[in-house]
């Protein structure tokens, strides 16, 4: 069995007050106004002080000003997870840059094979189709093989989520009713999934039921069988307690 998952993206940017401060109710004044010391208002959220020349409303390889410590947390399948998850010092896996994200709306991710189920629940959009060390775009997808049947990336709860450049593979099912989900996304809007291999992979079927014997009434009336009339009606007991009442 093959399960594929596909859904598509919106972001929402609000505010303006002070430059440094969470965007105010103007946005786009803010962004005009704050381009001060090296850096513009170009945010993807509160606390986002993104690097001169970076517009978050583009993909990485459009805006690489943008691939940068303050924007996002960096991920290498070489790091490691007691590592900060900057660019110099990138985590080994996806599942704790997300607990290192916070504010920041973006978790790059460098060429490689990586084994791991991601479960994200939060709006943070991911990046693969980087070098590793320069983060430059090369269009590489990373490749994850998930270590669950049920997903590879599980998105539930998080809103205007991007995935882009990523190679998702399931991991086929071992057990009894197990799937094999590349992509699973629930209770999520504004969710887009860009230049993203999703490959499921081989599910399983359920178990056999187990099949118990059960005596008939000795005298089963109106069956046809010699030709005569059919009996009255038989009230008879069915395992599960149902009752049916027949000719």
């Amino acid at each position: 069995m093959r399960n594929l998952a596909l859904l598509a993206l919106l972001g929402t940017i609000v505010g303006l007050q002070a430059c440094g401060d969470s965007p105010p109710d103007n946005f786009c004044d803010y962004k005009s106004a704050c381009q001060d010391g090296g850096k513009d208002a170009t945010l993807d959220g509160p606390g986002i002080d993104a690097p001169a020349n970076c517009d978050l409303a583009k993909e990485p390889k459009d805006s690489p000003a943008c691939v940068d410590d303050s924007v996002g947390v960096f991920v290498d399948s070489a790091g490691g997870d007691n590592n900060p998850g900057t660019q110099a010092s990138p985590v080994q896996t996806v599942t704790k840059a997300l607990t290192l994200a916070g504010a920041k709306p973006r978790i790059y991710i460098c060429e490689g094979n990586y084994t791991e189920s991601i479960d994200q629940s939060t709006s943070v959009s991911l990046f693969g189709g980087l070098a590793c060390k320069t983060y430059s775009y090369t269009g590489k997808k990373p490749k994850f093989t998930g270590v669950k049947g049920d997903y590879v990336w599980r998105l539930t709860g998080g809103n205007g989520v991007t995935v882009e450049d990523l190679e998702l593979d399931a991991k086929d099912g071992q057990n009894p009713s197990e799937s094999s989900i590349a992509v699973w996304v629930a209770n999520s809007t504004g969710v887009s999934l860009v230049r993203v291999t999703a490959v499921g992979g081989t599910a399983l079927k359920g178990a056999d039921g187990i099949t118990t014997n059960y005596a008939y009434p000795a005298k089963l009336m109106g069956n046809g069988a010699d030709g005569g009339a059919g009996g009255g009606d038989l009230t008879i007991s069915c395992p599960a307690g149902d009752m049916t009442v027949g000719g």
